[in-house]
């Protein structure tokens, strides 16, 4: 595009110079067609970027960073095989979602389902795999917010005014490495979550 308007420039400069002598005009296209060059040849080019250097070795590895990238893949992988331990020893039928939980429609009802933003008030019951119960909670909450772990904003997503819906949790969908207050970390849910309004 860059070369066109630069060649329609020059032409329409040349078209004013014709009258000019005929070396002027000789010059006007050398110039145009070195200018053309270098811009075509230079402009369009991107550079790629520079590999860090040090100076000769290998770059640093932060072991401990890696330690626990390795630990947290081995606590996942323990953590798939207890949901699914659980949900073959419930009696009920559970779904696996693409993300890693398990999950059922305890109540449905036809509706529109919740929106990104949207603010409902929830009852969410949040279960040890054990069935100690760590929290009983009814709130607001708004679909989509930070505060929530990411399988609540999933299954939101899916729900509608005066469904409940159970889910079998790993941690790394639920409150993390970290934990949240009783919840400790690497703590695989059952997390019951009824949408009331």
């Amino acid at each position: 595009m860059r070369i066109c308007v630069i060649f329609y420039n020059f032409a329409a400069l040349f078209e004013n110079k014709i009258l000019h002598a005929q070396s002027m005009t000789i010059r006007y296209i050398n110039m145009m067609l070195t200018l053309c060059l270098v811009i075509g040849l230079s402009g369009c080019r991107k550079s790629t970027p520079q590999q860090v250097r040090h100076l000769g070795k290998e770059a640093p590895v932060d072991s401990a960073l890696l330690a626990k990238m390795e630990f947290n893949q081995r606590m996942a992988n323990a953590a798939d095989k207890e949901c699914l331990r659980w949900v073959q020893s419930d009696s009920l039928d559970y779904i696996l979602d693409e993300f890693g939980f398990w999950y059922r429609k305890d109540v449905q009802v036809d509706g529109t389902p919740l929106t990104r933003g949207q603010s409902t008030q929830l009852h969410v019951v949040v279960r040890e795999l054990d069935g100690n119960v760590l929290a009983d909670l009814e709130d607001d909450f708004v679909l989509g917010s930070d505060n929530m772990p990411m399988v609540m904003n999933r299954v939101l997503k899916t729900m509608c005014v005066g469904e409940r819906t159970t889910t079998i949790t790993p941690w790394y969908l639920a409150y993390g490495a970290e934990g949240r207050g009783v919840i400790k970390p690497y703590t695989n849910l059952i997390i019951t979550i009824e949408v009331k309004e």
